[in-house]
């Protein structure tokens, strides 16, 4: 497998392994393509998506190679017609939680280290407006040596 799929696969796995660790259940997934549909989803629970995007590489020496790997985190909840904002407010505590929790950690083999992790956008309005859907999606890059 990829290095950058068995990454993803890593953030999967300690996401999964620390449900303690965040404000609501979840049950993460790793997709190559984010393609939850908003028919399936129920109301008020949490779905968190790990996405592959890419590698970049440069030299770190004349023989080892530096990457960084770019993997979206996207935390989706279809939102009830009661009570859309407390949903909403619950979905951005848990995408802060999840920033926090993988903030700094080192996962995978071999060892990638997280570097960077933004939420560009609170949330999509365009899912908002059209299905009622939360969706926070945060941006990580972890960076290994090799």
């Amino acid at each position: 497998m990829s290095l950058l799929a068995d990454i993803a696969d890593a953030v999967v796995e300690t996401l999964a392994g620390a449900p303690e660790a965040f404000p609501l259940a979840f049950t993460p997934e790793r997709a190559w393509v984010p393609t939850k549909v908003v028919d399936e989803m129920a109301d008020a629970q949490a779905y968190v998506l790990v996405v592959p995007r890419a590698i970049e590489d440069q030299l770190a020496s004349r023989s080892d190679e530096q990457l960084d790997l770019r993997i979206d985190v996207a935390v989706q909840m279809k939102l009830p017609a009661v009570g859309r904002d407390a949903a909403a407010d619950a979905a951005a505590d848990l995408v802060e939680a999840i920033r926090d929790f993988l903030r700094d950690m080192s996962i995978g083999d071999p060892r990638a280290v997280c570097i960077r992790v933004a939420w560009p956008d609170a949330c999509s309005p365009e899912l908002w407006r059209e299905h009622g859907v939360f969706s926070g999606t945060l941006n990580l890059t972890l960076r290994t040596i090799r």
